[in-house]
Order: structure tokens, then C-alpha cells, then sequence
């Protein structure tokens, strides 16, 4: 074989990895095996997915293997979908099918299945720290730090400057929580689309009061308003956003670029509070009809 086959091994930073690492490539002359931490990836979701170990591409591997996951499931299953949809090879085939609710996981998903996500750059608690000036550099001032994990707004910040930054990483150092940078979109509001099955049922306009949060939860304003209002590609996408993740119930967040016109689709929420909120009355009637049809 003139050539080895180079093979990137994922896995926690123990000294008994780099051995057995080591030790693979001393049993056999054809491949180069190559030992990877989580930290050494980006994952920039812009008009395309790009994942980088290292700061380069994973097309010169040709397999990859997870050896660990679970630690960092969100991203491992992430990058197990981005190498599934480029045919490039990797095992264990069980880590793309993870059940994992994470953005990252979601915004991968849409982005590689033509839905508008605002470009969002996730790297590990570790690395985040030092990032500040590649993520102004990439997405701008001001820009969202975010738990992965969040929802109705908490966890969710504006970041200006350097000391915005450094005092939300280390708030969420101290809770736990990871952190995911995206662009901010200057808005006039957002829009929670409740779609059940393969139809959206009610929508609803949501506009924060004193911060940029439109969540409800978090003091916004809100009107119901006519689903055919919206352009019908935003309609579409967001149909298809909830089927992309097997959702027959699910809260659709849709915003509109006030200075581009530019939509784009926030999350999918998978418990889009239809047994709470404002407009209960109305969530329940077209919950109730949605049940009927789906049950026939």
C-alpha cells in the first residue's frame, strides 16, 4: 500500500490513549492513526457546516472513530451527522442516532437541509475563554452567548464587549452550562409557530420589552396572528425544520432580519408550553383538532 490510511481516534486526554494510539501505529505500517480531543474542534454554522480539527477539514481522514461520546454527546453526534451527510466513514454508526435535543445538534441538522440558522459557532467550555476576539472577528458586536440547552430565554446573553464575555463564561463555568456564540439579529420580534404533524396551527408574534429576549417568559409582548400572513417559505421551513427532527408536536421560532429581510429559524422546542402560557384557550382547541386528525 503506497499510501497509509489516516484515521482520526476521538477520545477523552488520558495518558493510556496516547499509548494505545501510539501502539497502533507501531502494529501496522498502513495506517496512521491520529488522536483527537473534542477541544480541537470548531463547529461554524454559517451558509455551510464547517468542522475543523485543528483548524483544518476532516476530508483528508479516512474514517474517524469515536472512541468516547458520551461526555460530549451533543457535539459528537453533531460531527457524526456532518460526516454521514459528506460520506466520509466513521464508527460507532450508534452515535448519529443519539437522542439529542442540543442547538448544536439542531442548527447542524438544519443548516446541511437548506434551513436559514444565523451563523453560530460552538467550541468546548475550554476553549470558549480565549475565544472573544475570533468570535467578534467572525460574527460581529453585539453577539449572543447561549446555552445549548436553553430554554424560554434563561442562559441566553447579549454580549458588547470583552467584560460581557468574560462574565457570562464564568457564570457558566460556575452553573455548568455550555455555551453556544451566535449572530445577533436585529429584529423586530420573533414568531413561535405551533406545528402539529405536517401543518402549523397558530401563530403567534412575541417582541421582548427591555432586553433583546422575545421570549413571553421573559416579560415580551405577544398578538396572535394569521398563519397565511407569513411568507410562505417561512411556512415551509418551518414545517420542515420539525420533521427534520421527528417532531409531530413542536414550537417553531422563526425571526425576520430587520435590516436585510432575511428570515431565519432560531430552534425547534420540543415542549412548546400548549398546556400553558397565553392563548391557552386557542392552543387547546387546535391541539384538540390536530388529536382528532391524527388519530383517524
Amino acid at each position: 500500500m503506497s499510501k497509509k490510511l489516516k484515521i482520526l481516534l476521538i477520545s477523552k486526554p488520558t495518558v493510556s490513549e496516547d499509548i494505545f494510539v501510539k501502539g497502533l501505529n507501531d502494529s501496522n505500517p498502513n495506517i496512521e492513526v491520529v488522536y483527537g480531543l473534542y477541544g480541537d474542534f470548531e463547529i461554524d454554522i454559517n451558509q455551510s457546516t464547517v468542522i475543523t480539527f485543528k483548524g483544518k477539514e476532516l476530508f483528508d481522514f479516512d474514517l474517524v472513530y469515536f472512541k468516547t461520546s458520551a461526555v460530549y454527546a451533543d457535539m459528537a453526534t453533531s460531527i457524526a451527522n456532518y460526516l454521514n451527510k459528506r460520506n466520509i466513514k466513521f464508527i460507532d454508526q450508534a452515535v448519529v442516532n443519539a437522542q439529542i435535543t442540543s442547538k448544536i445538534y439542531q442548527y447542524v441538522i438544519f443548516n446541511d437541509n437548506g434551513i436559514n440558522i444565523p451563523r453560530s459557532i460552538y467550541v468546548t467550555p475550554t476553549t470558549l475563554k480565549s475565544s472573544f476576539n475570533v468570535l467578534k472577528d467572525k460574527l460581529g458586536l453585539p453577539f449572543i452567548l447561549k446555552d445549548i440547552h436553553g430554554k424560554q430565554g434563561r442562559f441566553n446573553f447579549i454580549i458588547h464587549d470583552k467584560s460581557d464575555f468574560n462574565q457570562t463564561v464564568l457564570k457558566a463555568k460556575i452553573s455548568n452550562v455550555s455555551l453556544i456564540a451566535q449572530k445577533y439579529i436585529n429584529n423586530y420580534g420573533d414568531y413561535r409557530l405551533l406545528v402539529f404533524g405536517d401543518q402549523i396551527y397558530l401563530a403567534i408574534h412575541r417582541q421582548g420589552k427591555d432586553n433583546h429576549l422575545n421570549n413571553l417568559s421573559s416579560g415580551g409582548n405577544f398578538k396572535k396572528i394569521e398563519i397565511d400572513s407569513l411568507p410562505i417559505s417561512v411556512r415551509q421551513q418551518a414545517i420542515k425544520a420539525a420533521k427534520l427532527l421527528n417532531r409531530q408536536v413542536a414550537g417553531v421560532d422563526m425571526i425576520k432580519d430587520k435590516d436585510s429581510d432575511q428570515w431565519y429559524c432560531l430552534e425547534v422546542n420540543e415542549n412548546p408550553q400548549i398546556s400553558s402560557g397565553v392563548l391557552l384557550e386557542a392552543k387547546q382547541k387546535v391541539f384538540a383538532s390536530f388529536l382528532e386528525n391524527y388519530s383517524v
